[in-house]
């Protein structure tokens, strides 16, 4: 079964949803994009992302962190959780440190990352200084498979996600104690989910 199949209705809510959430782990947001997130429209958008992807819980704890953070502090729990100042304590956003070799970056996943982008013929962004088995890029692609209706490279980069973003999330959970990541964390498996229960509702 090729993604295609499916319609569109099924199909371009995830790849944009997939875009989103990539964003969100890309780098600290600025103080206007919390602004943003914080605005009306930017909370009915956190309402629907909990809808579409039956993760309502997760949704209102990003809400409700939001509304408690100004963009200053938000942006230094990014720093504090995935730039590395807090030593042993931080949070990887890279497949290689959970699949690779003795937790080290840029291992394996970094040169089949690369063969993915130049599959969906991507790459990264200029400005953007992150290995391609970054969180972030990998959902970009998997947006780009989906708009591609490319559903082997969907469902590749589904099952490589899966097999690491759950040790990532128990990263998250033991050091995000505002909650807003380690969410955001809940929201990427969801999305995952989401998606193979469409491919498989599809194929019957």
């Amino acid at each position: 079964m090729n993604v295609a199949t499916l319609n569109d209705a099924q199909l371009k809510p995830y790849a944009r949803l997939a875009e989103w959430i990539g964003e969100i782990f890309l780098a600290p947001p600025s103080a206007e994009t919390v602004e943003r997130m914080v605005a009306g429209s930017g909370r009915t958008l956190l309402g629907d992302v909990g809808e579409i992807l039956n993760c309502r819980d997760a949704a209102r704890q990003m809400e409700a962190t939001l509304l408690a953070a100004v963009g200053q502090d938000l942006s230094a729990r990014y720093v504090r959780l995935f730039d590395g100042v807090s030593g042993r304590r931080t949070v990887s956003l890279y497949e290689s440190f959970y699949c690779g070799n003795g937790s080290r970056l840029f291992q394996t996943p970094v040169e089949e990352m690369r063969k993915i982008l130049r599959r969906l013929d991507m790459s990264v962004r200029a400005g953007c200084h992150e290995p391609p088995d970054h969180l972030s890029i990998e959902l970009a692609a998997l947006a780009a498979a989906l708009d591609k209706g490319d559903d082997d490279t969907a469902l590749a980069l589904q099952n490589r996600m899966e097999a690491w973003i759950p040790q990532m999330r128990a990263r998250l959970d033991a050091q995000d104690q505002d909650g807003f990541y380690s969410s955001a964390a809940v929201v990427v498996t969801c999305l995952l989910n989401e998606i193979g229960a469409a491919r498989s509702a599809s194929s019957l």
